[in-house]
């Protein structure tokens, strides 16, 4: 009879392949965030296979941590639940409603955001709670009675939430008003948020600037006031779309 660990040994390499896909995804949607689609080269997987599988294990954490959240919480679900007698209503929320009302919400946030009635900080931090939420709980049914639904909705919402993830580290980077990285390289930068790729770190600059430096120029990144001076920093800033050597 096999082991556990070679049980789990015999999945090792599909998860390899979900952490390529999700971080892949994760770094599509750090890139399209950005608004320069001359960045895309970033996404190369034969330069930044590396990136992509920490992305991916990023995404599969934070999965994990919900759905670890929600196994602790459900307890004490069940027994309030019974405390108030909701569980003689005996009903189960399929994969198709959970998938539904999460979808919804997004259609719901966008057209918000089109119209000025919801900040973006908050839209972006509730959007990627939501989506995480959704594919937390598509997990947990799947887990719990694997069928087709659930394990393509949760494949689905697993995808949405790493582009959702990638988006949000730009925006919050974006929002950040100190203290900031000072990156030394070849060319010192003050960034408000920066993400190491394999080759290349992607780093936005305290005037909305994208900056790309390769990533063995760097030299040491520490971390500055909040508000240097422009005179410490020595930043050259470079033509856009003429960063890659």
């Amino acid at each position: 009879m096999p082991t556990q660990f070679e049980s789990l040994a015999r999945y090792v390499l599909a998860l390899v392949v979900i952490c390529l896909v999700l971080g892949g995804v994760y770094n599509l949607g750090v890139v399209s965030s950005l608004g320069q689609p001359e960045y895309f080269y970033l996404l190369s997987y034969l330069d930044h296979i590396n990136s992509a599988v920490m992305s991916g294990g990023v995404v599969i954490f934070v999965l994990f941590l919900v759905y670890g959240v929600w196994l602790v919480i459900s307890p004490l679900a069940a027994r309030l639940a019974a405390l108030f007698r909701l569980d003689r209503l005996k009903f189960e929320i399929s994969a198709r409603l959970i998938a539904a009302v999460a979808l919804g919400f997004l259609v719901a946030r966008y057209l918000l955001k089109a119209r000025g009635f919801v900040s973006g900080d908050f839209n972006t931090g509730v959007t990627t709670l939501v989506v995480f939420v959704a594919a937390g709980l598509l997990l947990l049914k799947f887990a719990s009675r694997p069928d087709t639904d659930s394990a393509v909705l949760a494949t689905l919402f697993a995808a949405i939430a790493a582009f959702v993830l990638g988006g949000s580290w730009v925006d919050a980077a974006r929002a950040n008003k100190g203290p900031f990285p000072l990156i030394e390289a070849d060319r010192s930068v003050t960034a408000k948020g920066f993400k190491t790729f394999s080759e290349y770190t992607l780093a936005i600059e305290r005037d909305g600037a994208v900056v790309v430096l390769r990533s063995r120029d760097i030299k040491k990144i520490t971390v500055a006031g909040p508000a240097p001076a422009e005179a410490a920093t020595g930043s050259v800033r470079p033509q856009q779309g003429a960063q890659r050597k």
